[in-house]
């Protein structure tokens, strides 16, 4: 089948207008992996975690206390990903975000467990990469997160255009500010080792060659200096399948 380059170029642009420098913590996935050698792009719209929000420094603290109603900031993130089919129920692929003020990435690797009929069970290990940029005049901030995600998935398949997922997600961010100031001064902040995770879950519709996810789910996310906070989280994945 011809390829459908108008499409893969609309859903690449979109994934570079990402406008927030946030952590991509949707999932947007399906326990079942692409055939070896079939590939798949797309773009995704979601719900992301800025971890800058996600810890308090001391001038933050109301005399040492967490203001009242404190919650991380949660702002919208664009991506584009793409995914390739490999031997033995597994597949691997990537996602990336940019904007002016941030740029990241996951880099994944999914494997099936079981399979029953038209039920699936796999994992999808990941390494992920942020670092977002703020210059003022005669002064810069500057932030940086490296990390690892797992998602455990379970779908099932009710037909060849319908599928319903439920993922667990976690992931461990070693995350780190660094501020510069008009004399060139440098002044580290952390690092800092941050956990977050949560529940999603997601439909996926196909009408071949293409495919639309919709997801919903909670983010589970511990504040430094703070309190445990629940963040609802949204999203959506548009793409085609090669």
């Amino acid at each position: 089948m011809k390829a459908p380059f108008p499409l893969i170029l609309v859903l690449v642009l979109m994934g570079l207008l990402s406008g927030c420098a946030v952590l991509d913590v949707s999932s947007l996935e399906t326990a079942i992996p692409l055939q070896p050698r079939r590939v798949e792009i797309s773009t995704n719209q979601s719900i992301g975690i800025d971890l800058e929000t996600v810890v308090l420094q001391d001038e933050d603290l109301n005399n040492g206390e967490t203001p009242p109603g404190y919650r991380p900031e949660a702002n919208s993130v664009t991506g584009v990903q793409a995914a390739i089919g490999l031997q033995n129920d597994m597949e691997a692929g990537g996602r990336f975000w940019l904007s002016p003020f941030n740029y990241g990435g996951r880099i994944f690797l999914k494997k099936l467990l079981d399979k029953d009929v038209n039920r699936y069970f796999a994992i999808q290990p990941a390494v992920t990469y942020l670092r977002s940029y703020d210059d003022d005049p005669g002064e810069s901030y500057i932030y940086t997160a490296i990390g690892s995600e797992l998602q455990l998935l379970y779908t099932l398949k009710a037909s060849s255009n319908f599928a319903l997922t439920l993922v667990g997600r976690g992931n461990i961010n070693r995350y780190q500010e660094q501020y510069t100031d008009q004399n060139g001064d440098e002044i580290v902040y952390g690092p800092y080792i941050l956990f977050q995770g949560g529940l999603r879950g997601n439909i996926e519709l196909r009408l071949h060659p293409f495919f639309f996810v919709p997801e919903l789910g909670i983010e589970v996310v511990p504040v430094v200096n703070g309190e445990t906070t629940l963040v609802p989280v949204i999203g959506f994945a548009l793409g085609v399948e090669l």
